[in-house]
Parts: C-alpha cells; structure tokens; sequence
C-alpha cells in the first residue's frame, strides 16, 4: 500500500483505491455516507473524463457506480491499493 495521498479527481481509474479522507466537512461526510461512501472503503474510479462527474465503484460494499461531482471529487483523498 502506498502512503501517497492523491485526490479522487486526480487519481488513476481502474485502479482499487482506499479513502483516506473527506475534507468537506461533517455534514457532507454525513450525505457520502447516506450514498455508501465512507473513509476506510475500497473504490475503484471507473472513468478518466476531465469533463463531467467522476464514477466510482464501491468494492466494500455491493453497490452500484454512483457519479461524484468533480469539486467533490478534489475532496476525497484516497491512495491506491495496487
């Protein structure tokens, strides 16, 4: 496991990913975790689009892809697994 953080906007997709931090704040911790998002998970980020939302996978849980918008997206920090 890498200790390099990298934002989940900026980070490769197709690779598994581990959340490391949510830096929005407590309420919108609150409404990732309301959509299955939370720090500890293991994700993969299904696109590499530089327009539009990000899609990702939750592989801790057996959900499907959700979109997170890319301002969103900047902050989540996650580090890859791989």
């Amino acid at each position: 496991m890498s200790d390099n953080l990298t934002t989940l906007k900026d980070a490769e997709p197709h690779k598994k990913l581990r959340i490391r931090q949510i830096n929005p704040g407590r309420e919108f911790r609150r409404k990732l975790n309301s959509l299955g998002v939370r720090v500890g998970d293991l994700i993969i980020k299904t696109n590499n689009s530089h327009l539009g939302p990000v899609l990702i996978k939750n592989l801790s849980m057996d959900s499907p892809a959700i979109a997170v918008g890319r301002g969103i997206a900047e902050k989540i920090l996650v580090s890859c697994e791989e």
